[in-house]
């Protein structure tokens, strides 16, 4: 191939290259002022916001939890930031925050609105005080994003407003 082919394909490709942004190193959008403040995550890059709309209108989320050696399923109602055990292994559940209609743009999840219509919670499972997992729950596709446990499955069932909820 003549040099003069090679030499702007190269030039071509480093600069394609060169524009591609590594997705690890990308910094979180900054979250806008009027969508409430980020709260506390998994560890990750990834920001939850609770739009104000949406901030105290819900209190509180049914659990399944299903106990693969037993055959048994367990539903617990807990307040969203209580932690909760469950089985008999020192296992503990925390609902960290519930979001009516999640979305998620970038490293920003939020809800739309204050409807149901894809209902999430993250959770957390400790194991003897030690956090072994942080993730979501969604009630419409339990499937997506299912935390693997050797023992359990967790499938949030039902989700509660408050008594100040203008949804009541």
């Amino acid at each position: 191939m003549p040099i003069k082919l090679v030499l702007p394909i190269i030039l071509c490709l480093a600069l394609l290259l060169g524009c591609v942004e590594r997705q690890e190193d990308a910094e979180p959008p900054a979250p806008e002022q009027t969508l409430g403040e980020p709260l506390r995550v998994c560890p990750s890059r990834a920001l939850i916001i609770v739009p104000p709309e949406v901030e105290g209108q819900w209190q509180a989320v049914s659990i399944a939890i299903y106990d693969r050696d037993t055959g048994r399923e367990e539903v617990y109602t807990a307040q969203i930031g209580e932690e909760f055990s469950f089985g008999d292994n020192g296992l503990s559940l925390e609902v960290r925050t519930f979001i009516p209609h999640f979305i998620m743009n970038g490293l920003v999840m939020t809800s739309a609105s204050n409807r149901a219509e894809n209902p999430g919670t993250q959770i957390a499972i400790r194991d003897r005080g030690e956090e072994i997992y942080c993730g979501w729950l969604f009630s419409l596709y339990p499937e997506a994003h299912a935390y693997e446990h050797p023992r359990y499955v967790f499938n949030l069932v039902d989700f509660f407003p408050s008594e100040e909820s203008d949804l009541n």
